[in-house]
């Protein structure tokens, strides 16, 4: 699911693609990449907020995922302007 929102993002579904990553969320509501992929999503949409919010989660959830960490921080960063 993970791989089919990413590839639904990068095609322009933002709709489908969070839609995507909110039900994969139901299975695996600890998953960080989930979070991150929501986060990515809602940066697309201009949401910064709801990116960064979602950016946090993914980074207090990355455990010892340095790549989601990097990339819920890179997130947050972008949010923040």
């Amino acid at each position: 699911m993970l791989l089919n929102a990413r590839d639904e993002r990068l095609a322009g579904n933002l709709l489908q693609a969070e839609a995507t990553v909110e039900a994969a969320q139901r299975i695996a509501p600890d998953d960080a990449r989930l979070w991150l992929e929501l986060a990515e999503t809602r940066l697309a949409t201009g949401d910064y907020e709801a990116a960064a919010s979602f950016a946090n989660r993914a980074i207090s959830l990355a455990g010892g995922n340095a790549l989601v960490r990097e990339n819920a921080l890179r997130i947050r960063d972008l949010s923040a302007r």
